[in-house]
């Protein structure tokens, strides 16, 4: 759980002050409840589109995913934050497939930030218990 949520305050945070350094109209309106429901939006959007592209792909979508090294993931986050952008133009101004395909680029490092990260203090705390016993 603490992984999801440092993963949403990271993700946030680059939604935030990174957005807006790709491209000047590439930006959240509104106050940070905006930009969270931007961020889930995403993992929500991102995670039921996976999981569409396996199912009618018949598990073949995950062999050509891994064949073009990530490539095609890149290009489903950029096409999932042009579909928030379509879904709540009020929240999220999104000016060019590039710049959404540079903000899902972001996004990605992001989160795999968050995942190291909670892997690693979850893996000290381990440690530190076997020491105490």
């Amino acid at each position: 759980m603490t992984h999801f949520l440092f993963s949403l305050i990271l993700m946030s945070l680059v939604v935030e002050f990174l957005f807006p350094l790709i491209h000047r109209d590439f930006h959240v309106v509104g106050d940070w409840a905006s930009v969270l429901i931007v961020v889930i939006f995403f993992v929500v959007i991102n995670a039921v589109l996976r999981f569409i592209l396996i199912l009618v792909t018949l598990g073949a979508g995950i062999l050509f995913y891994y064949l073009s090294l990530g490539s095609i993931g890149l290009i489903i986050n950029a096409w999932v934050i042009l579909i928030i952008g379509d879904l709540l133009p009020e929240r999220l101004s999104v000016p060019s497939f590039w710049s959404a395909f540079l903000g899902g680029i972001l996004l990605v490092l992001a989160n795999y930030v968050g995942k190291t990260e909670s892997k690693e203090k979850k893996e000290k705390r381990k440690k530190e218990q076997r020491k105490l016993f």
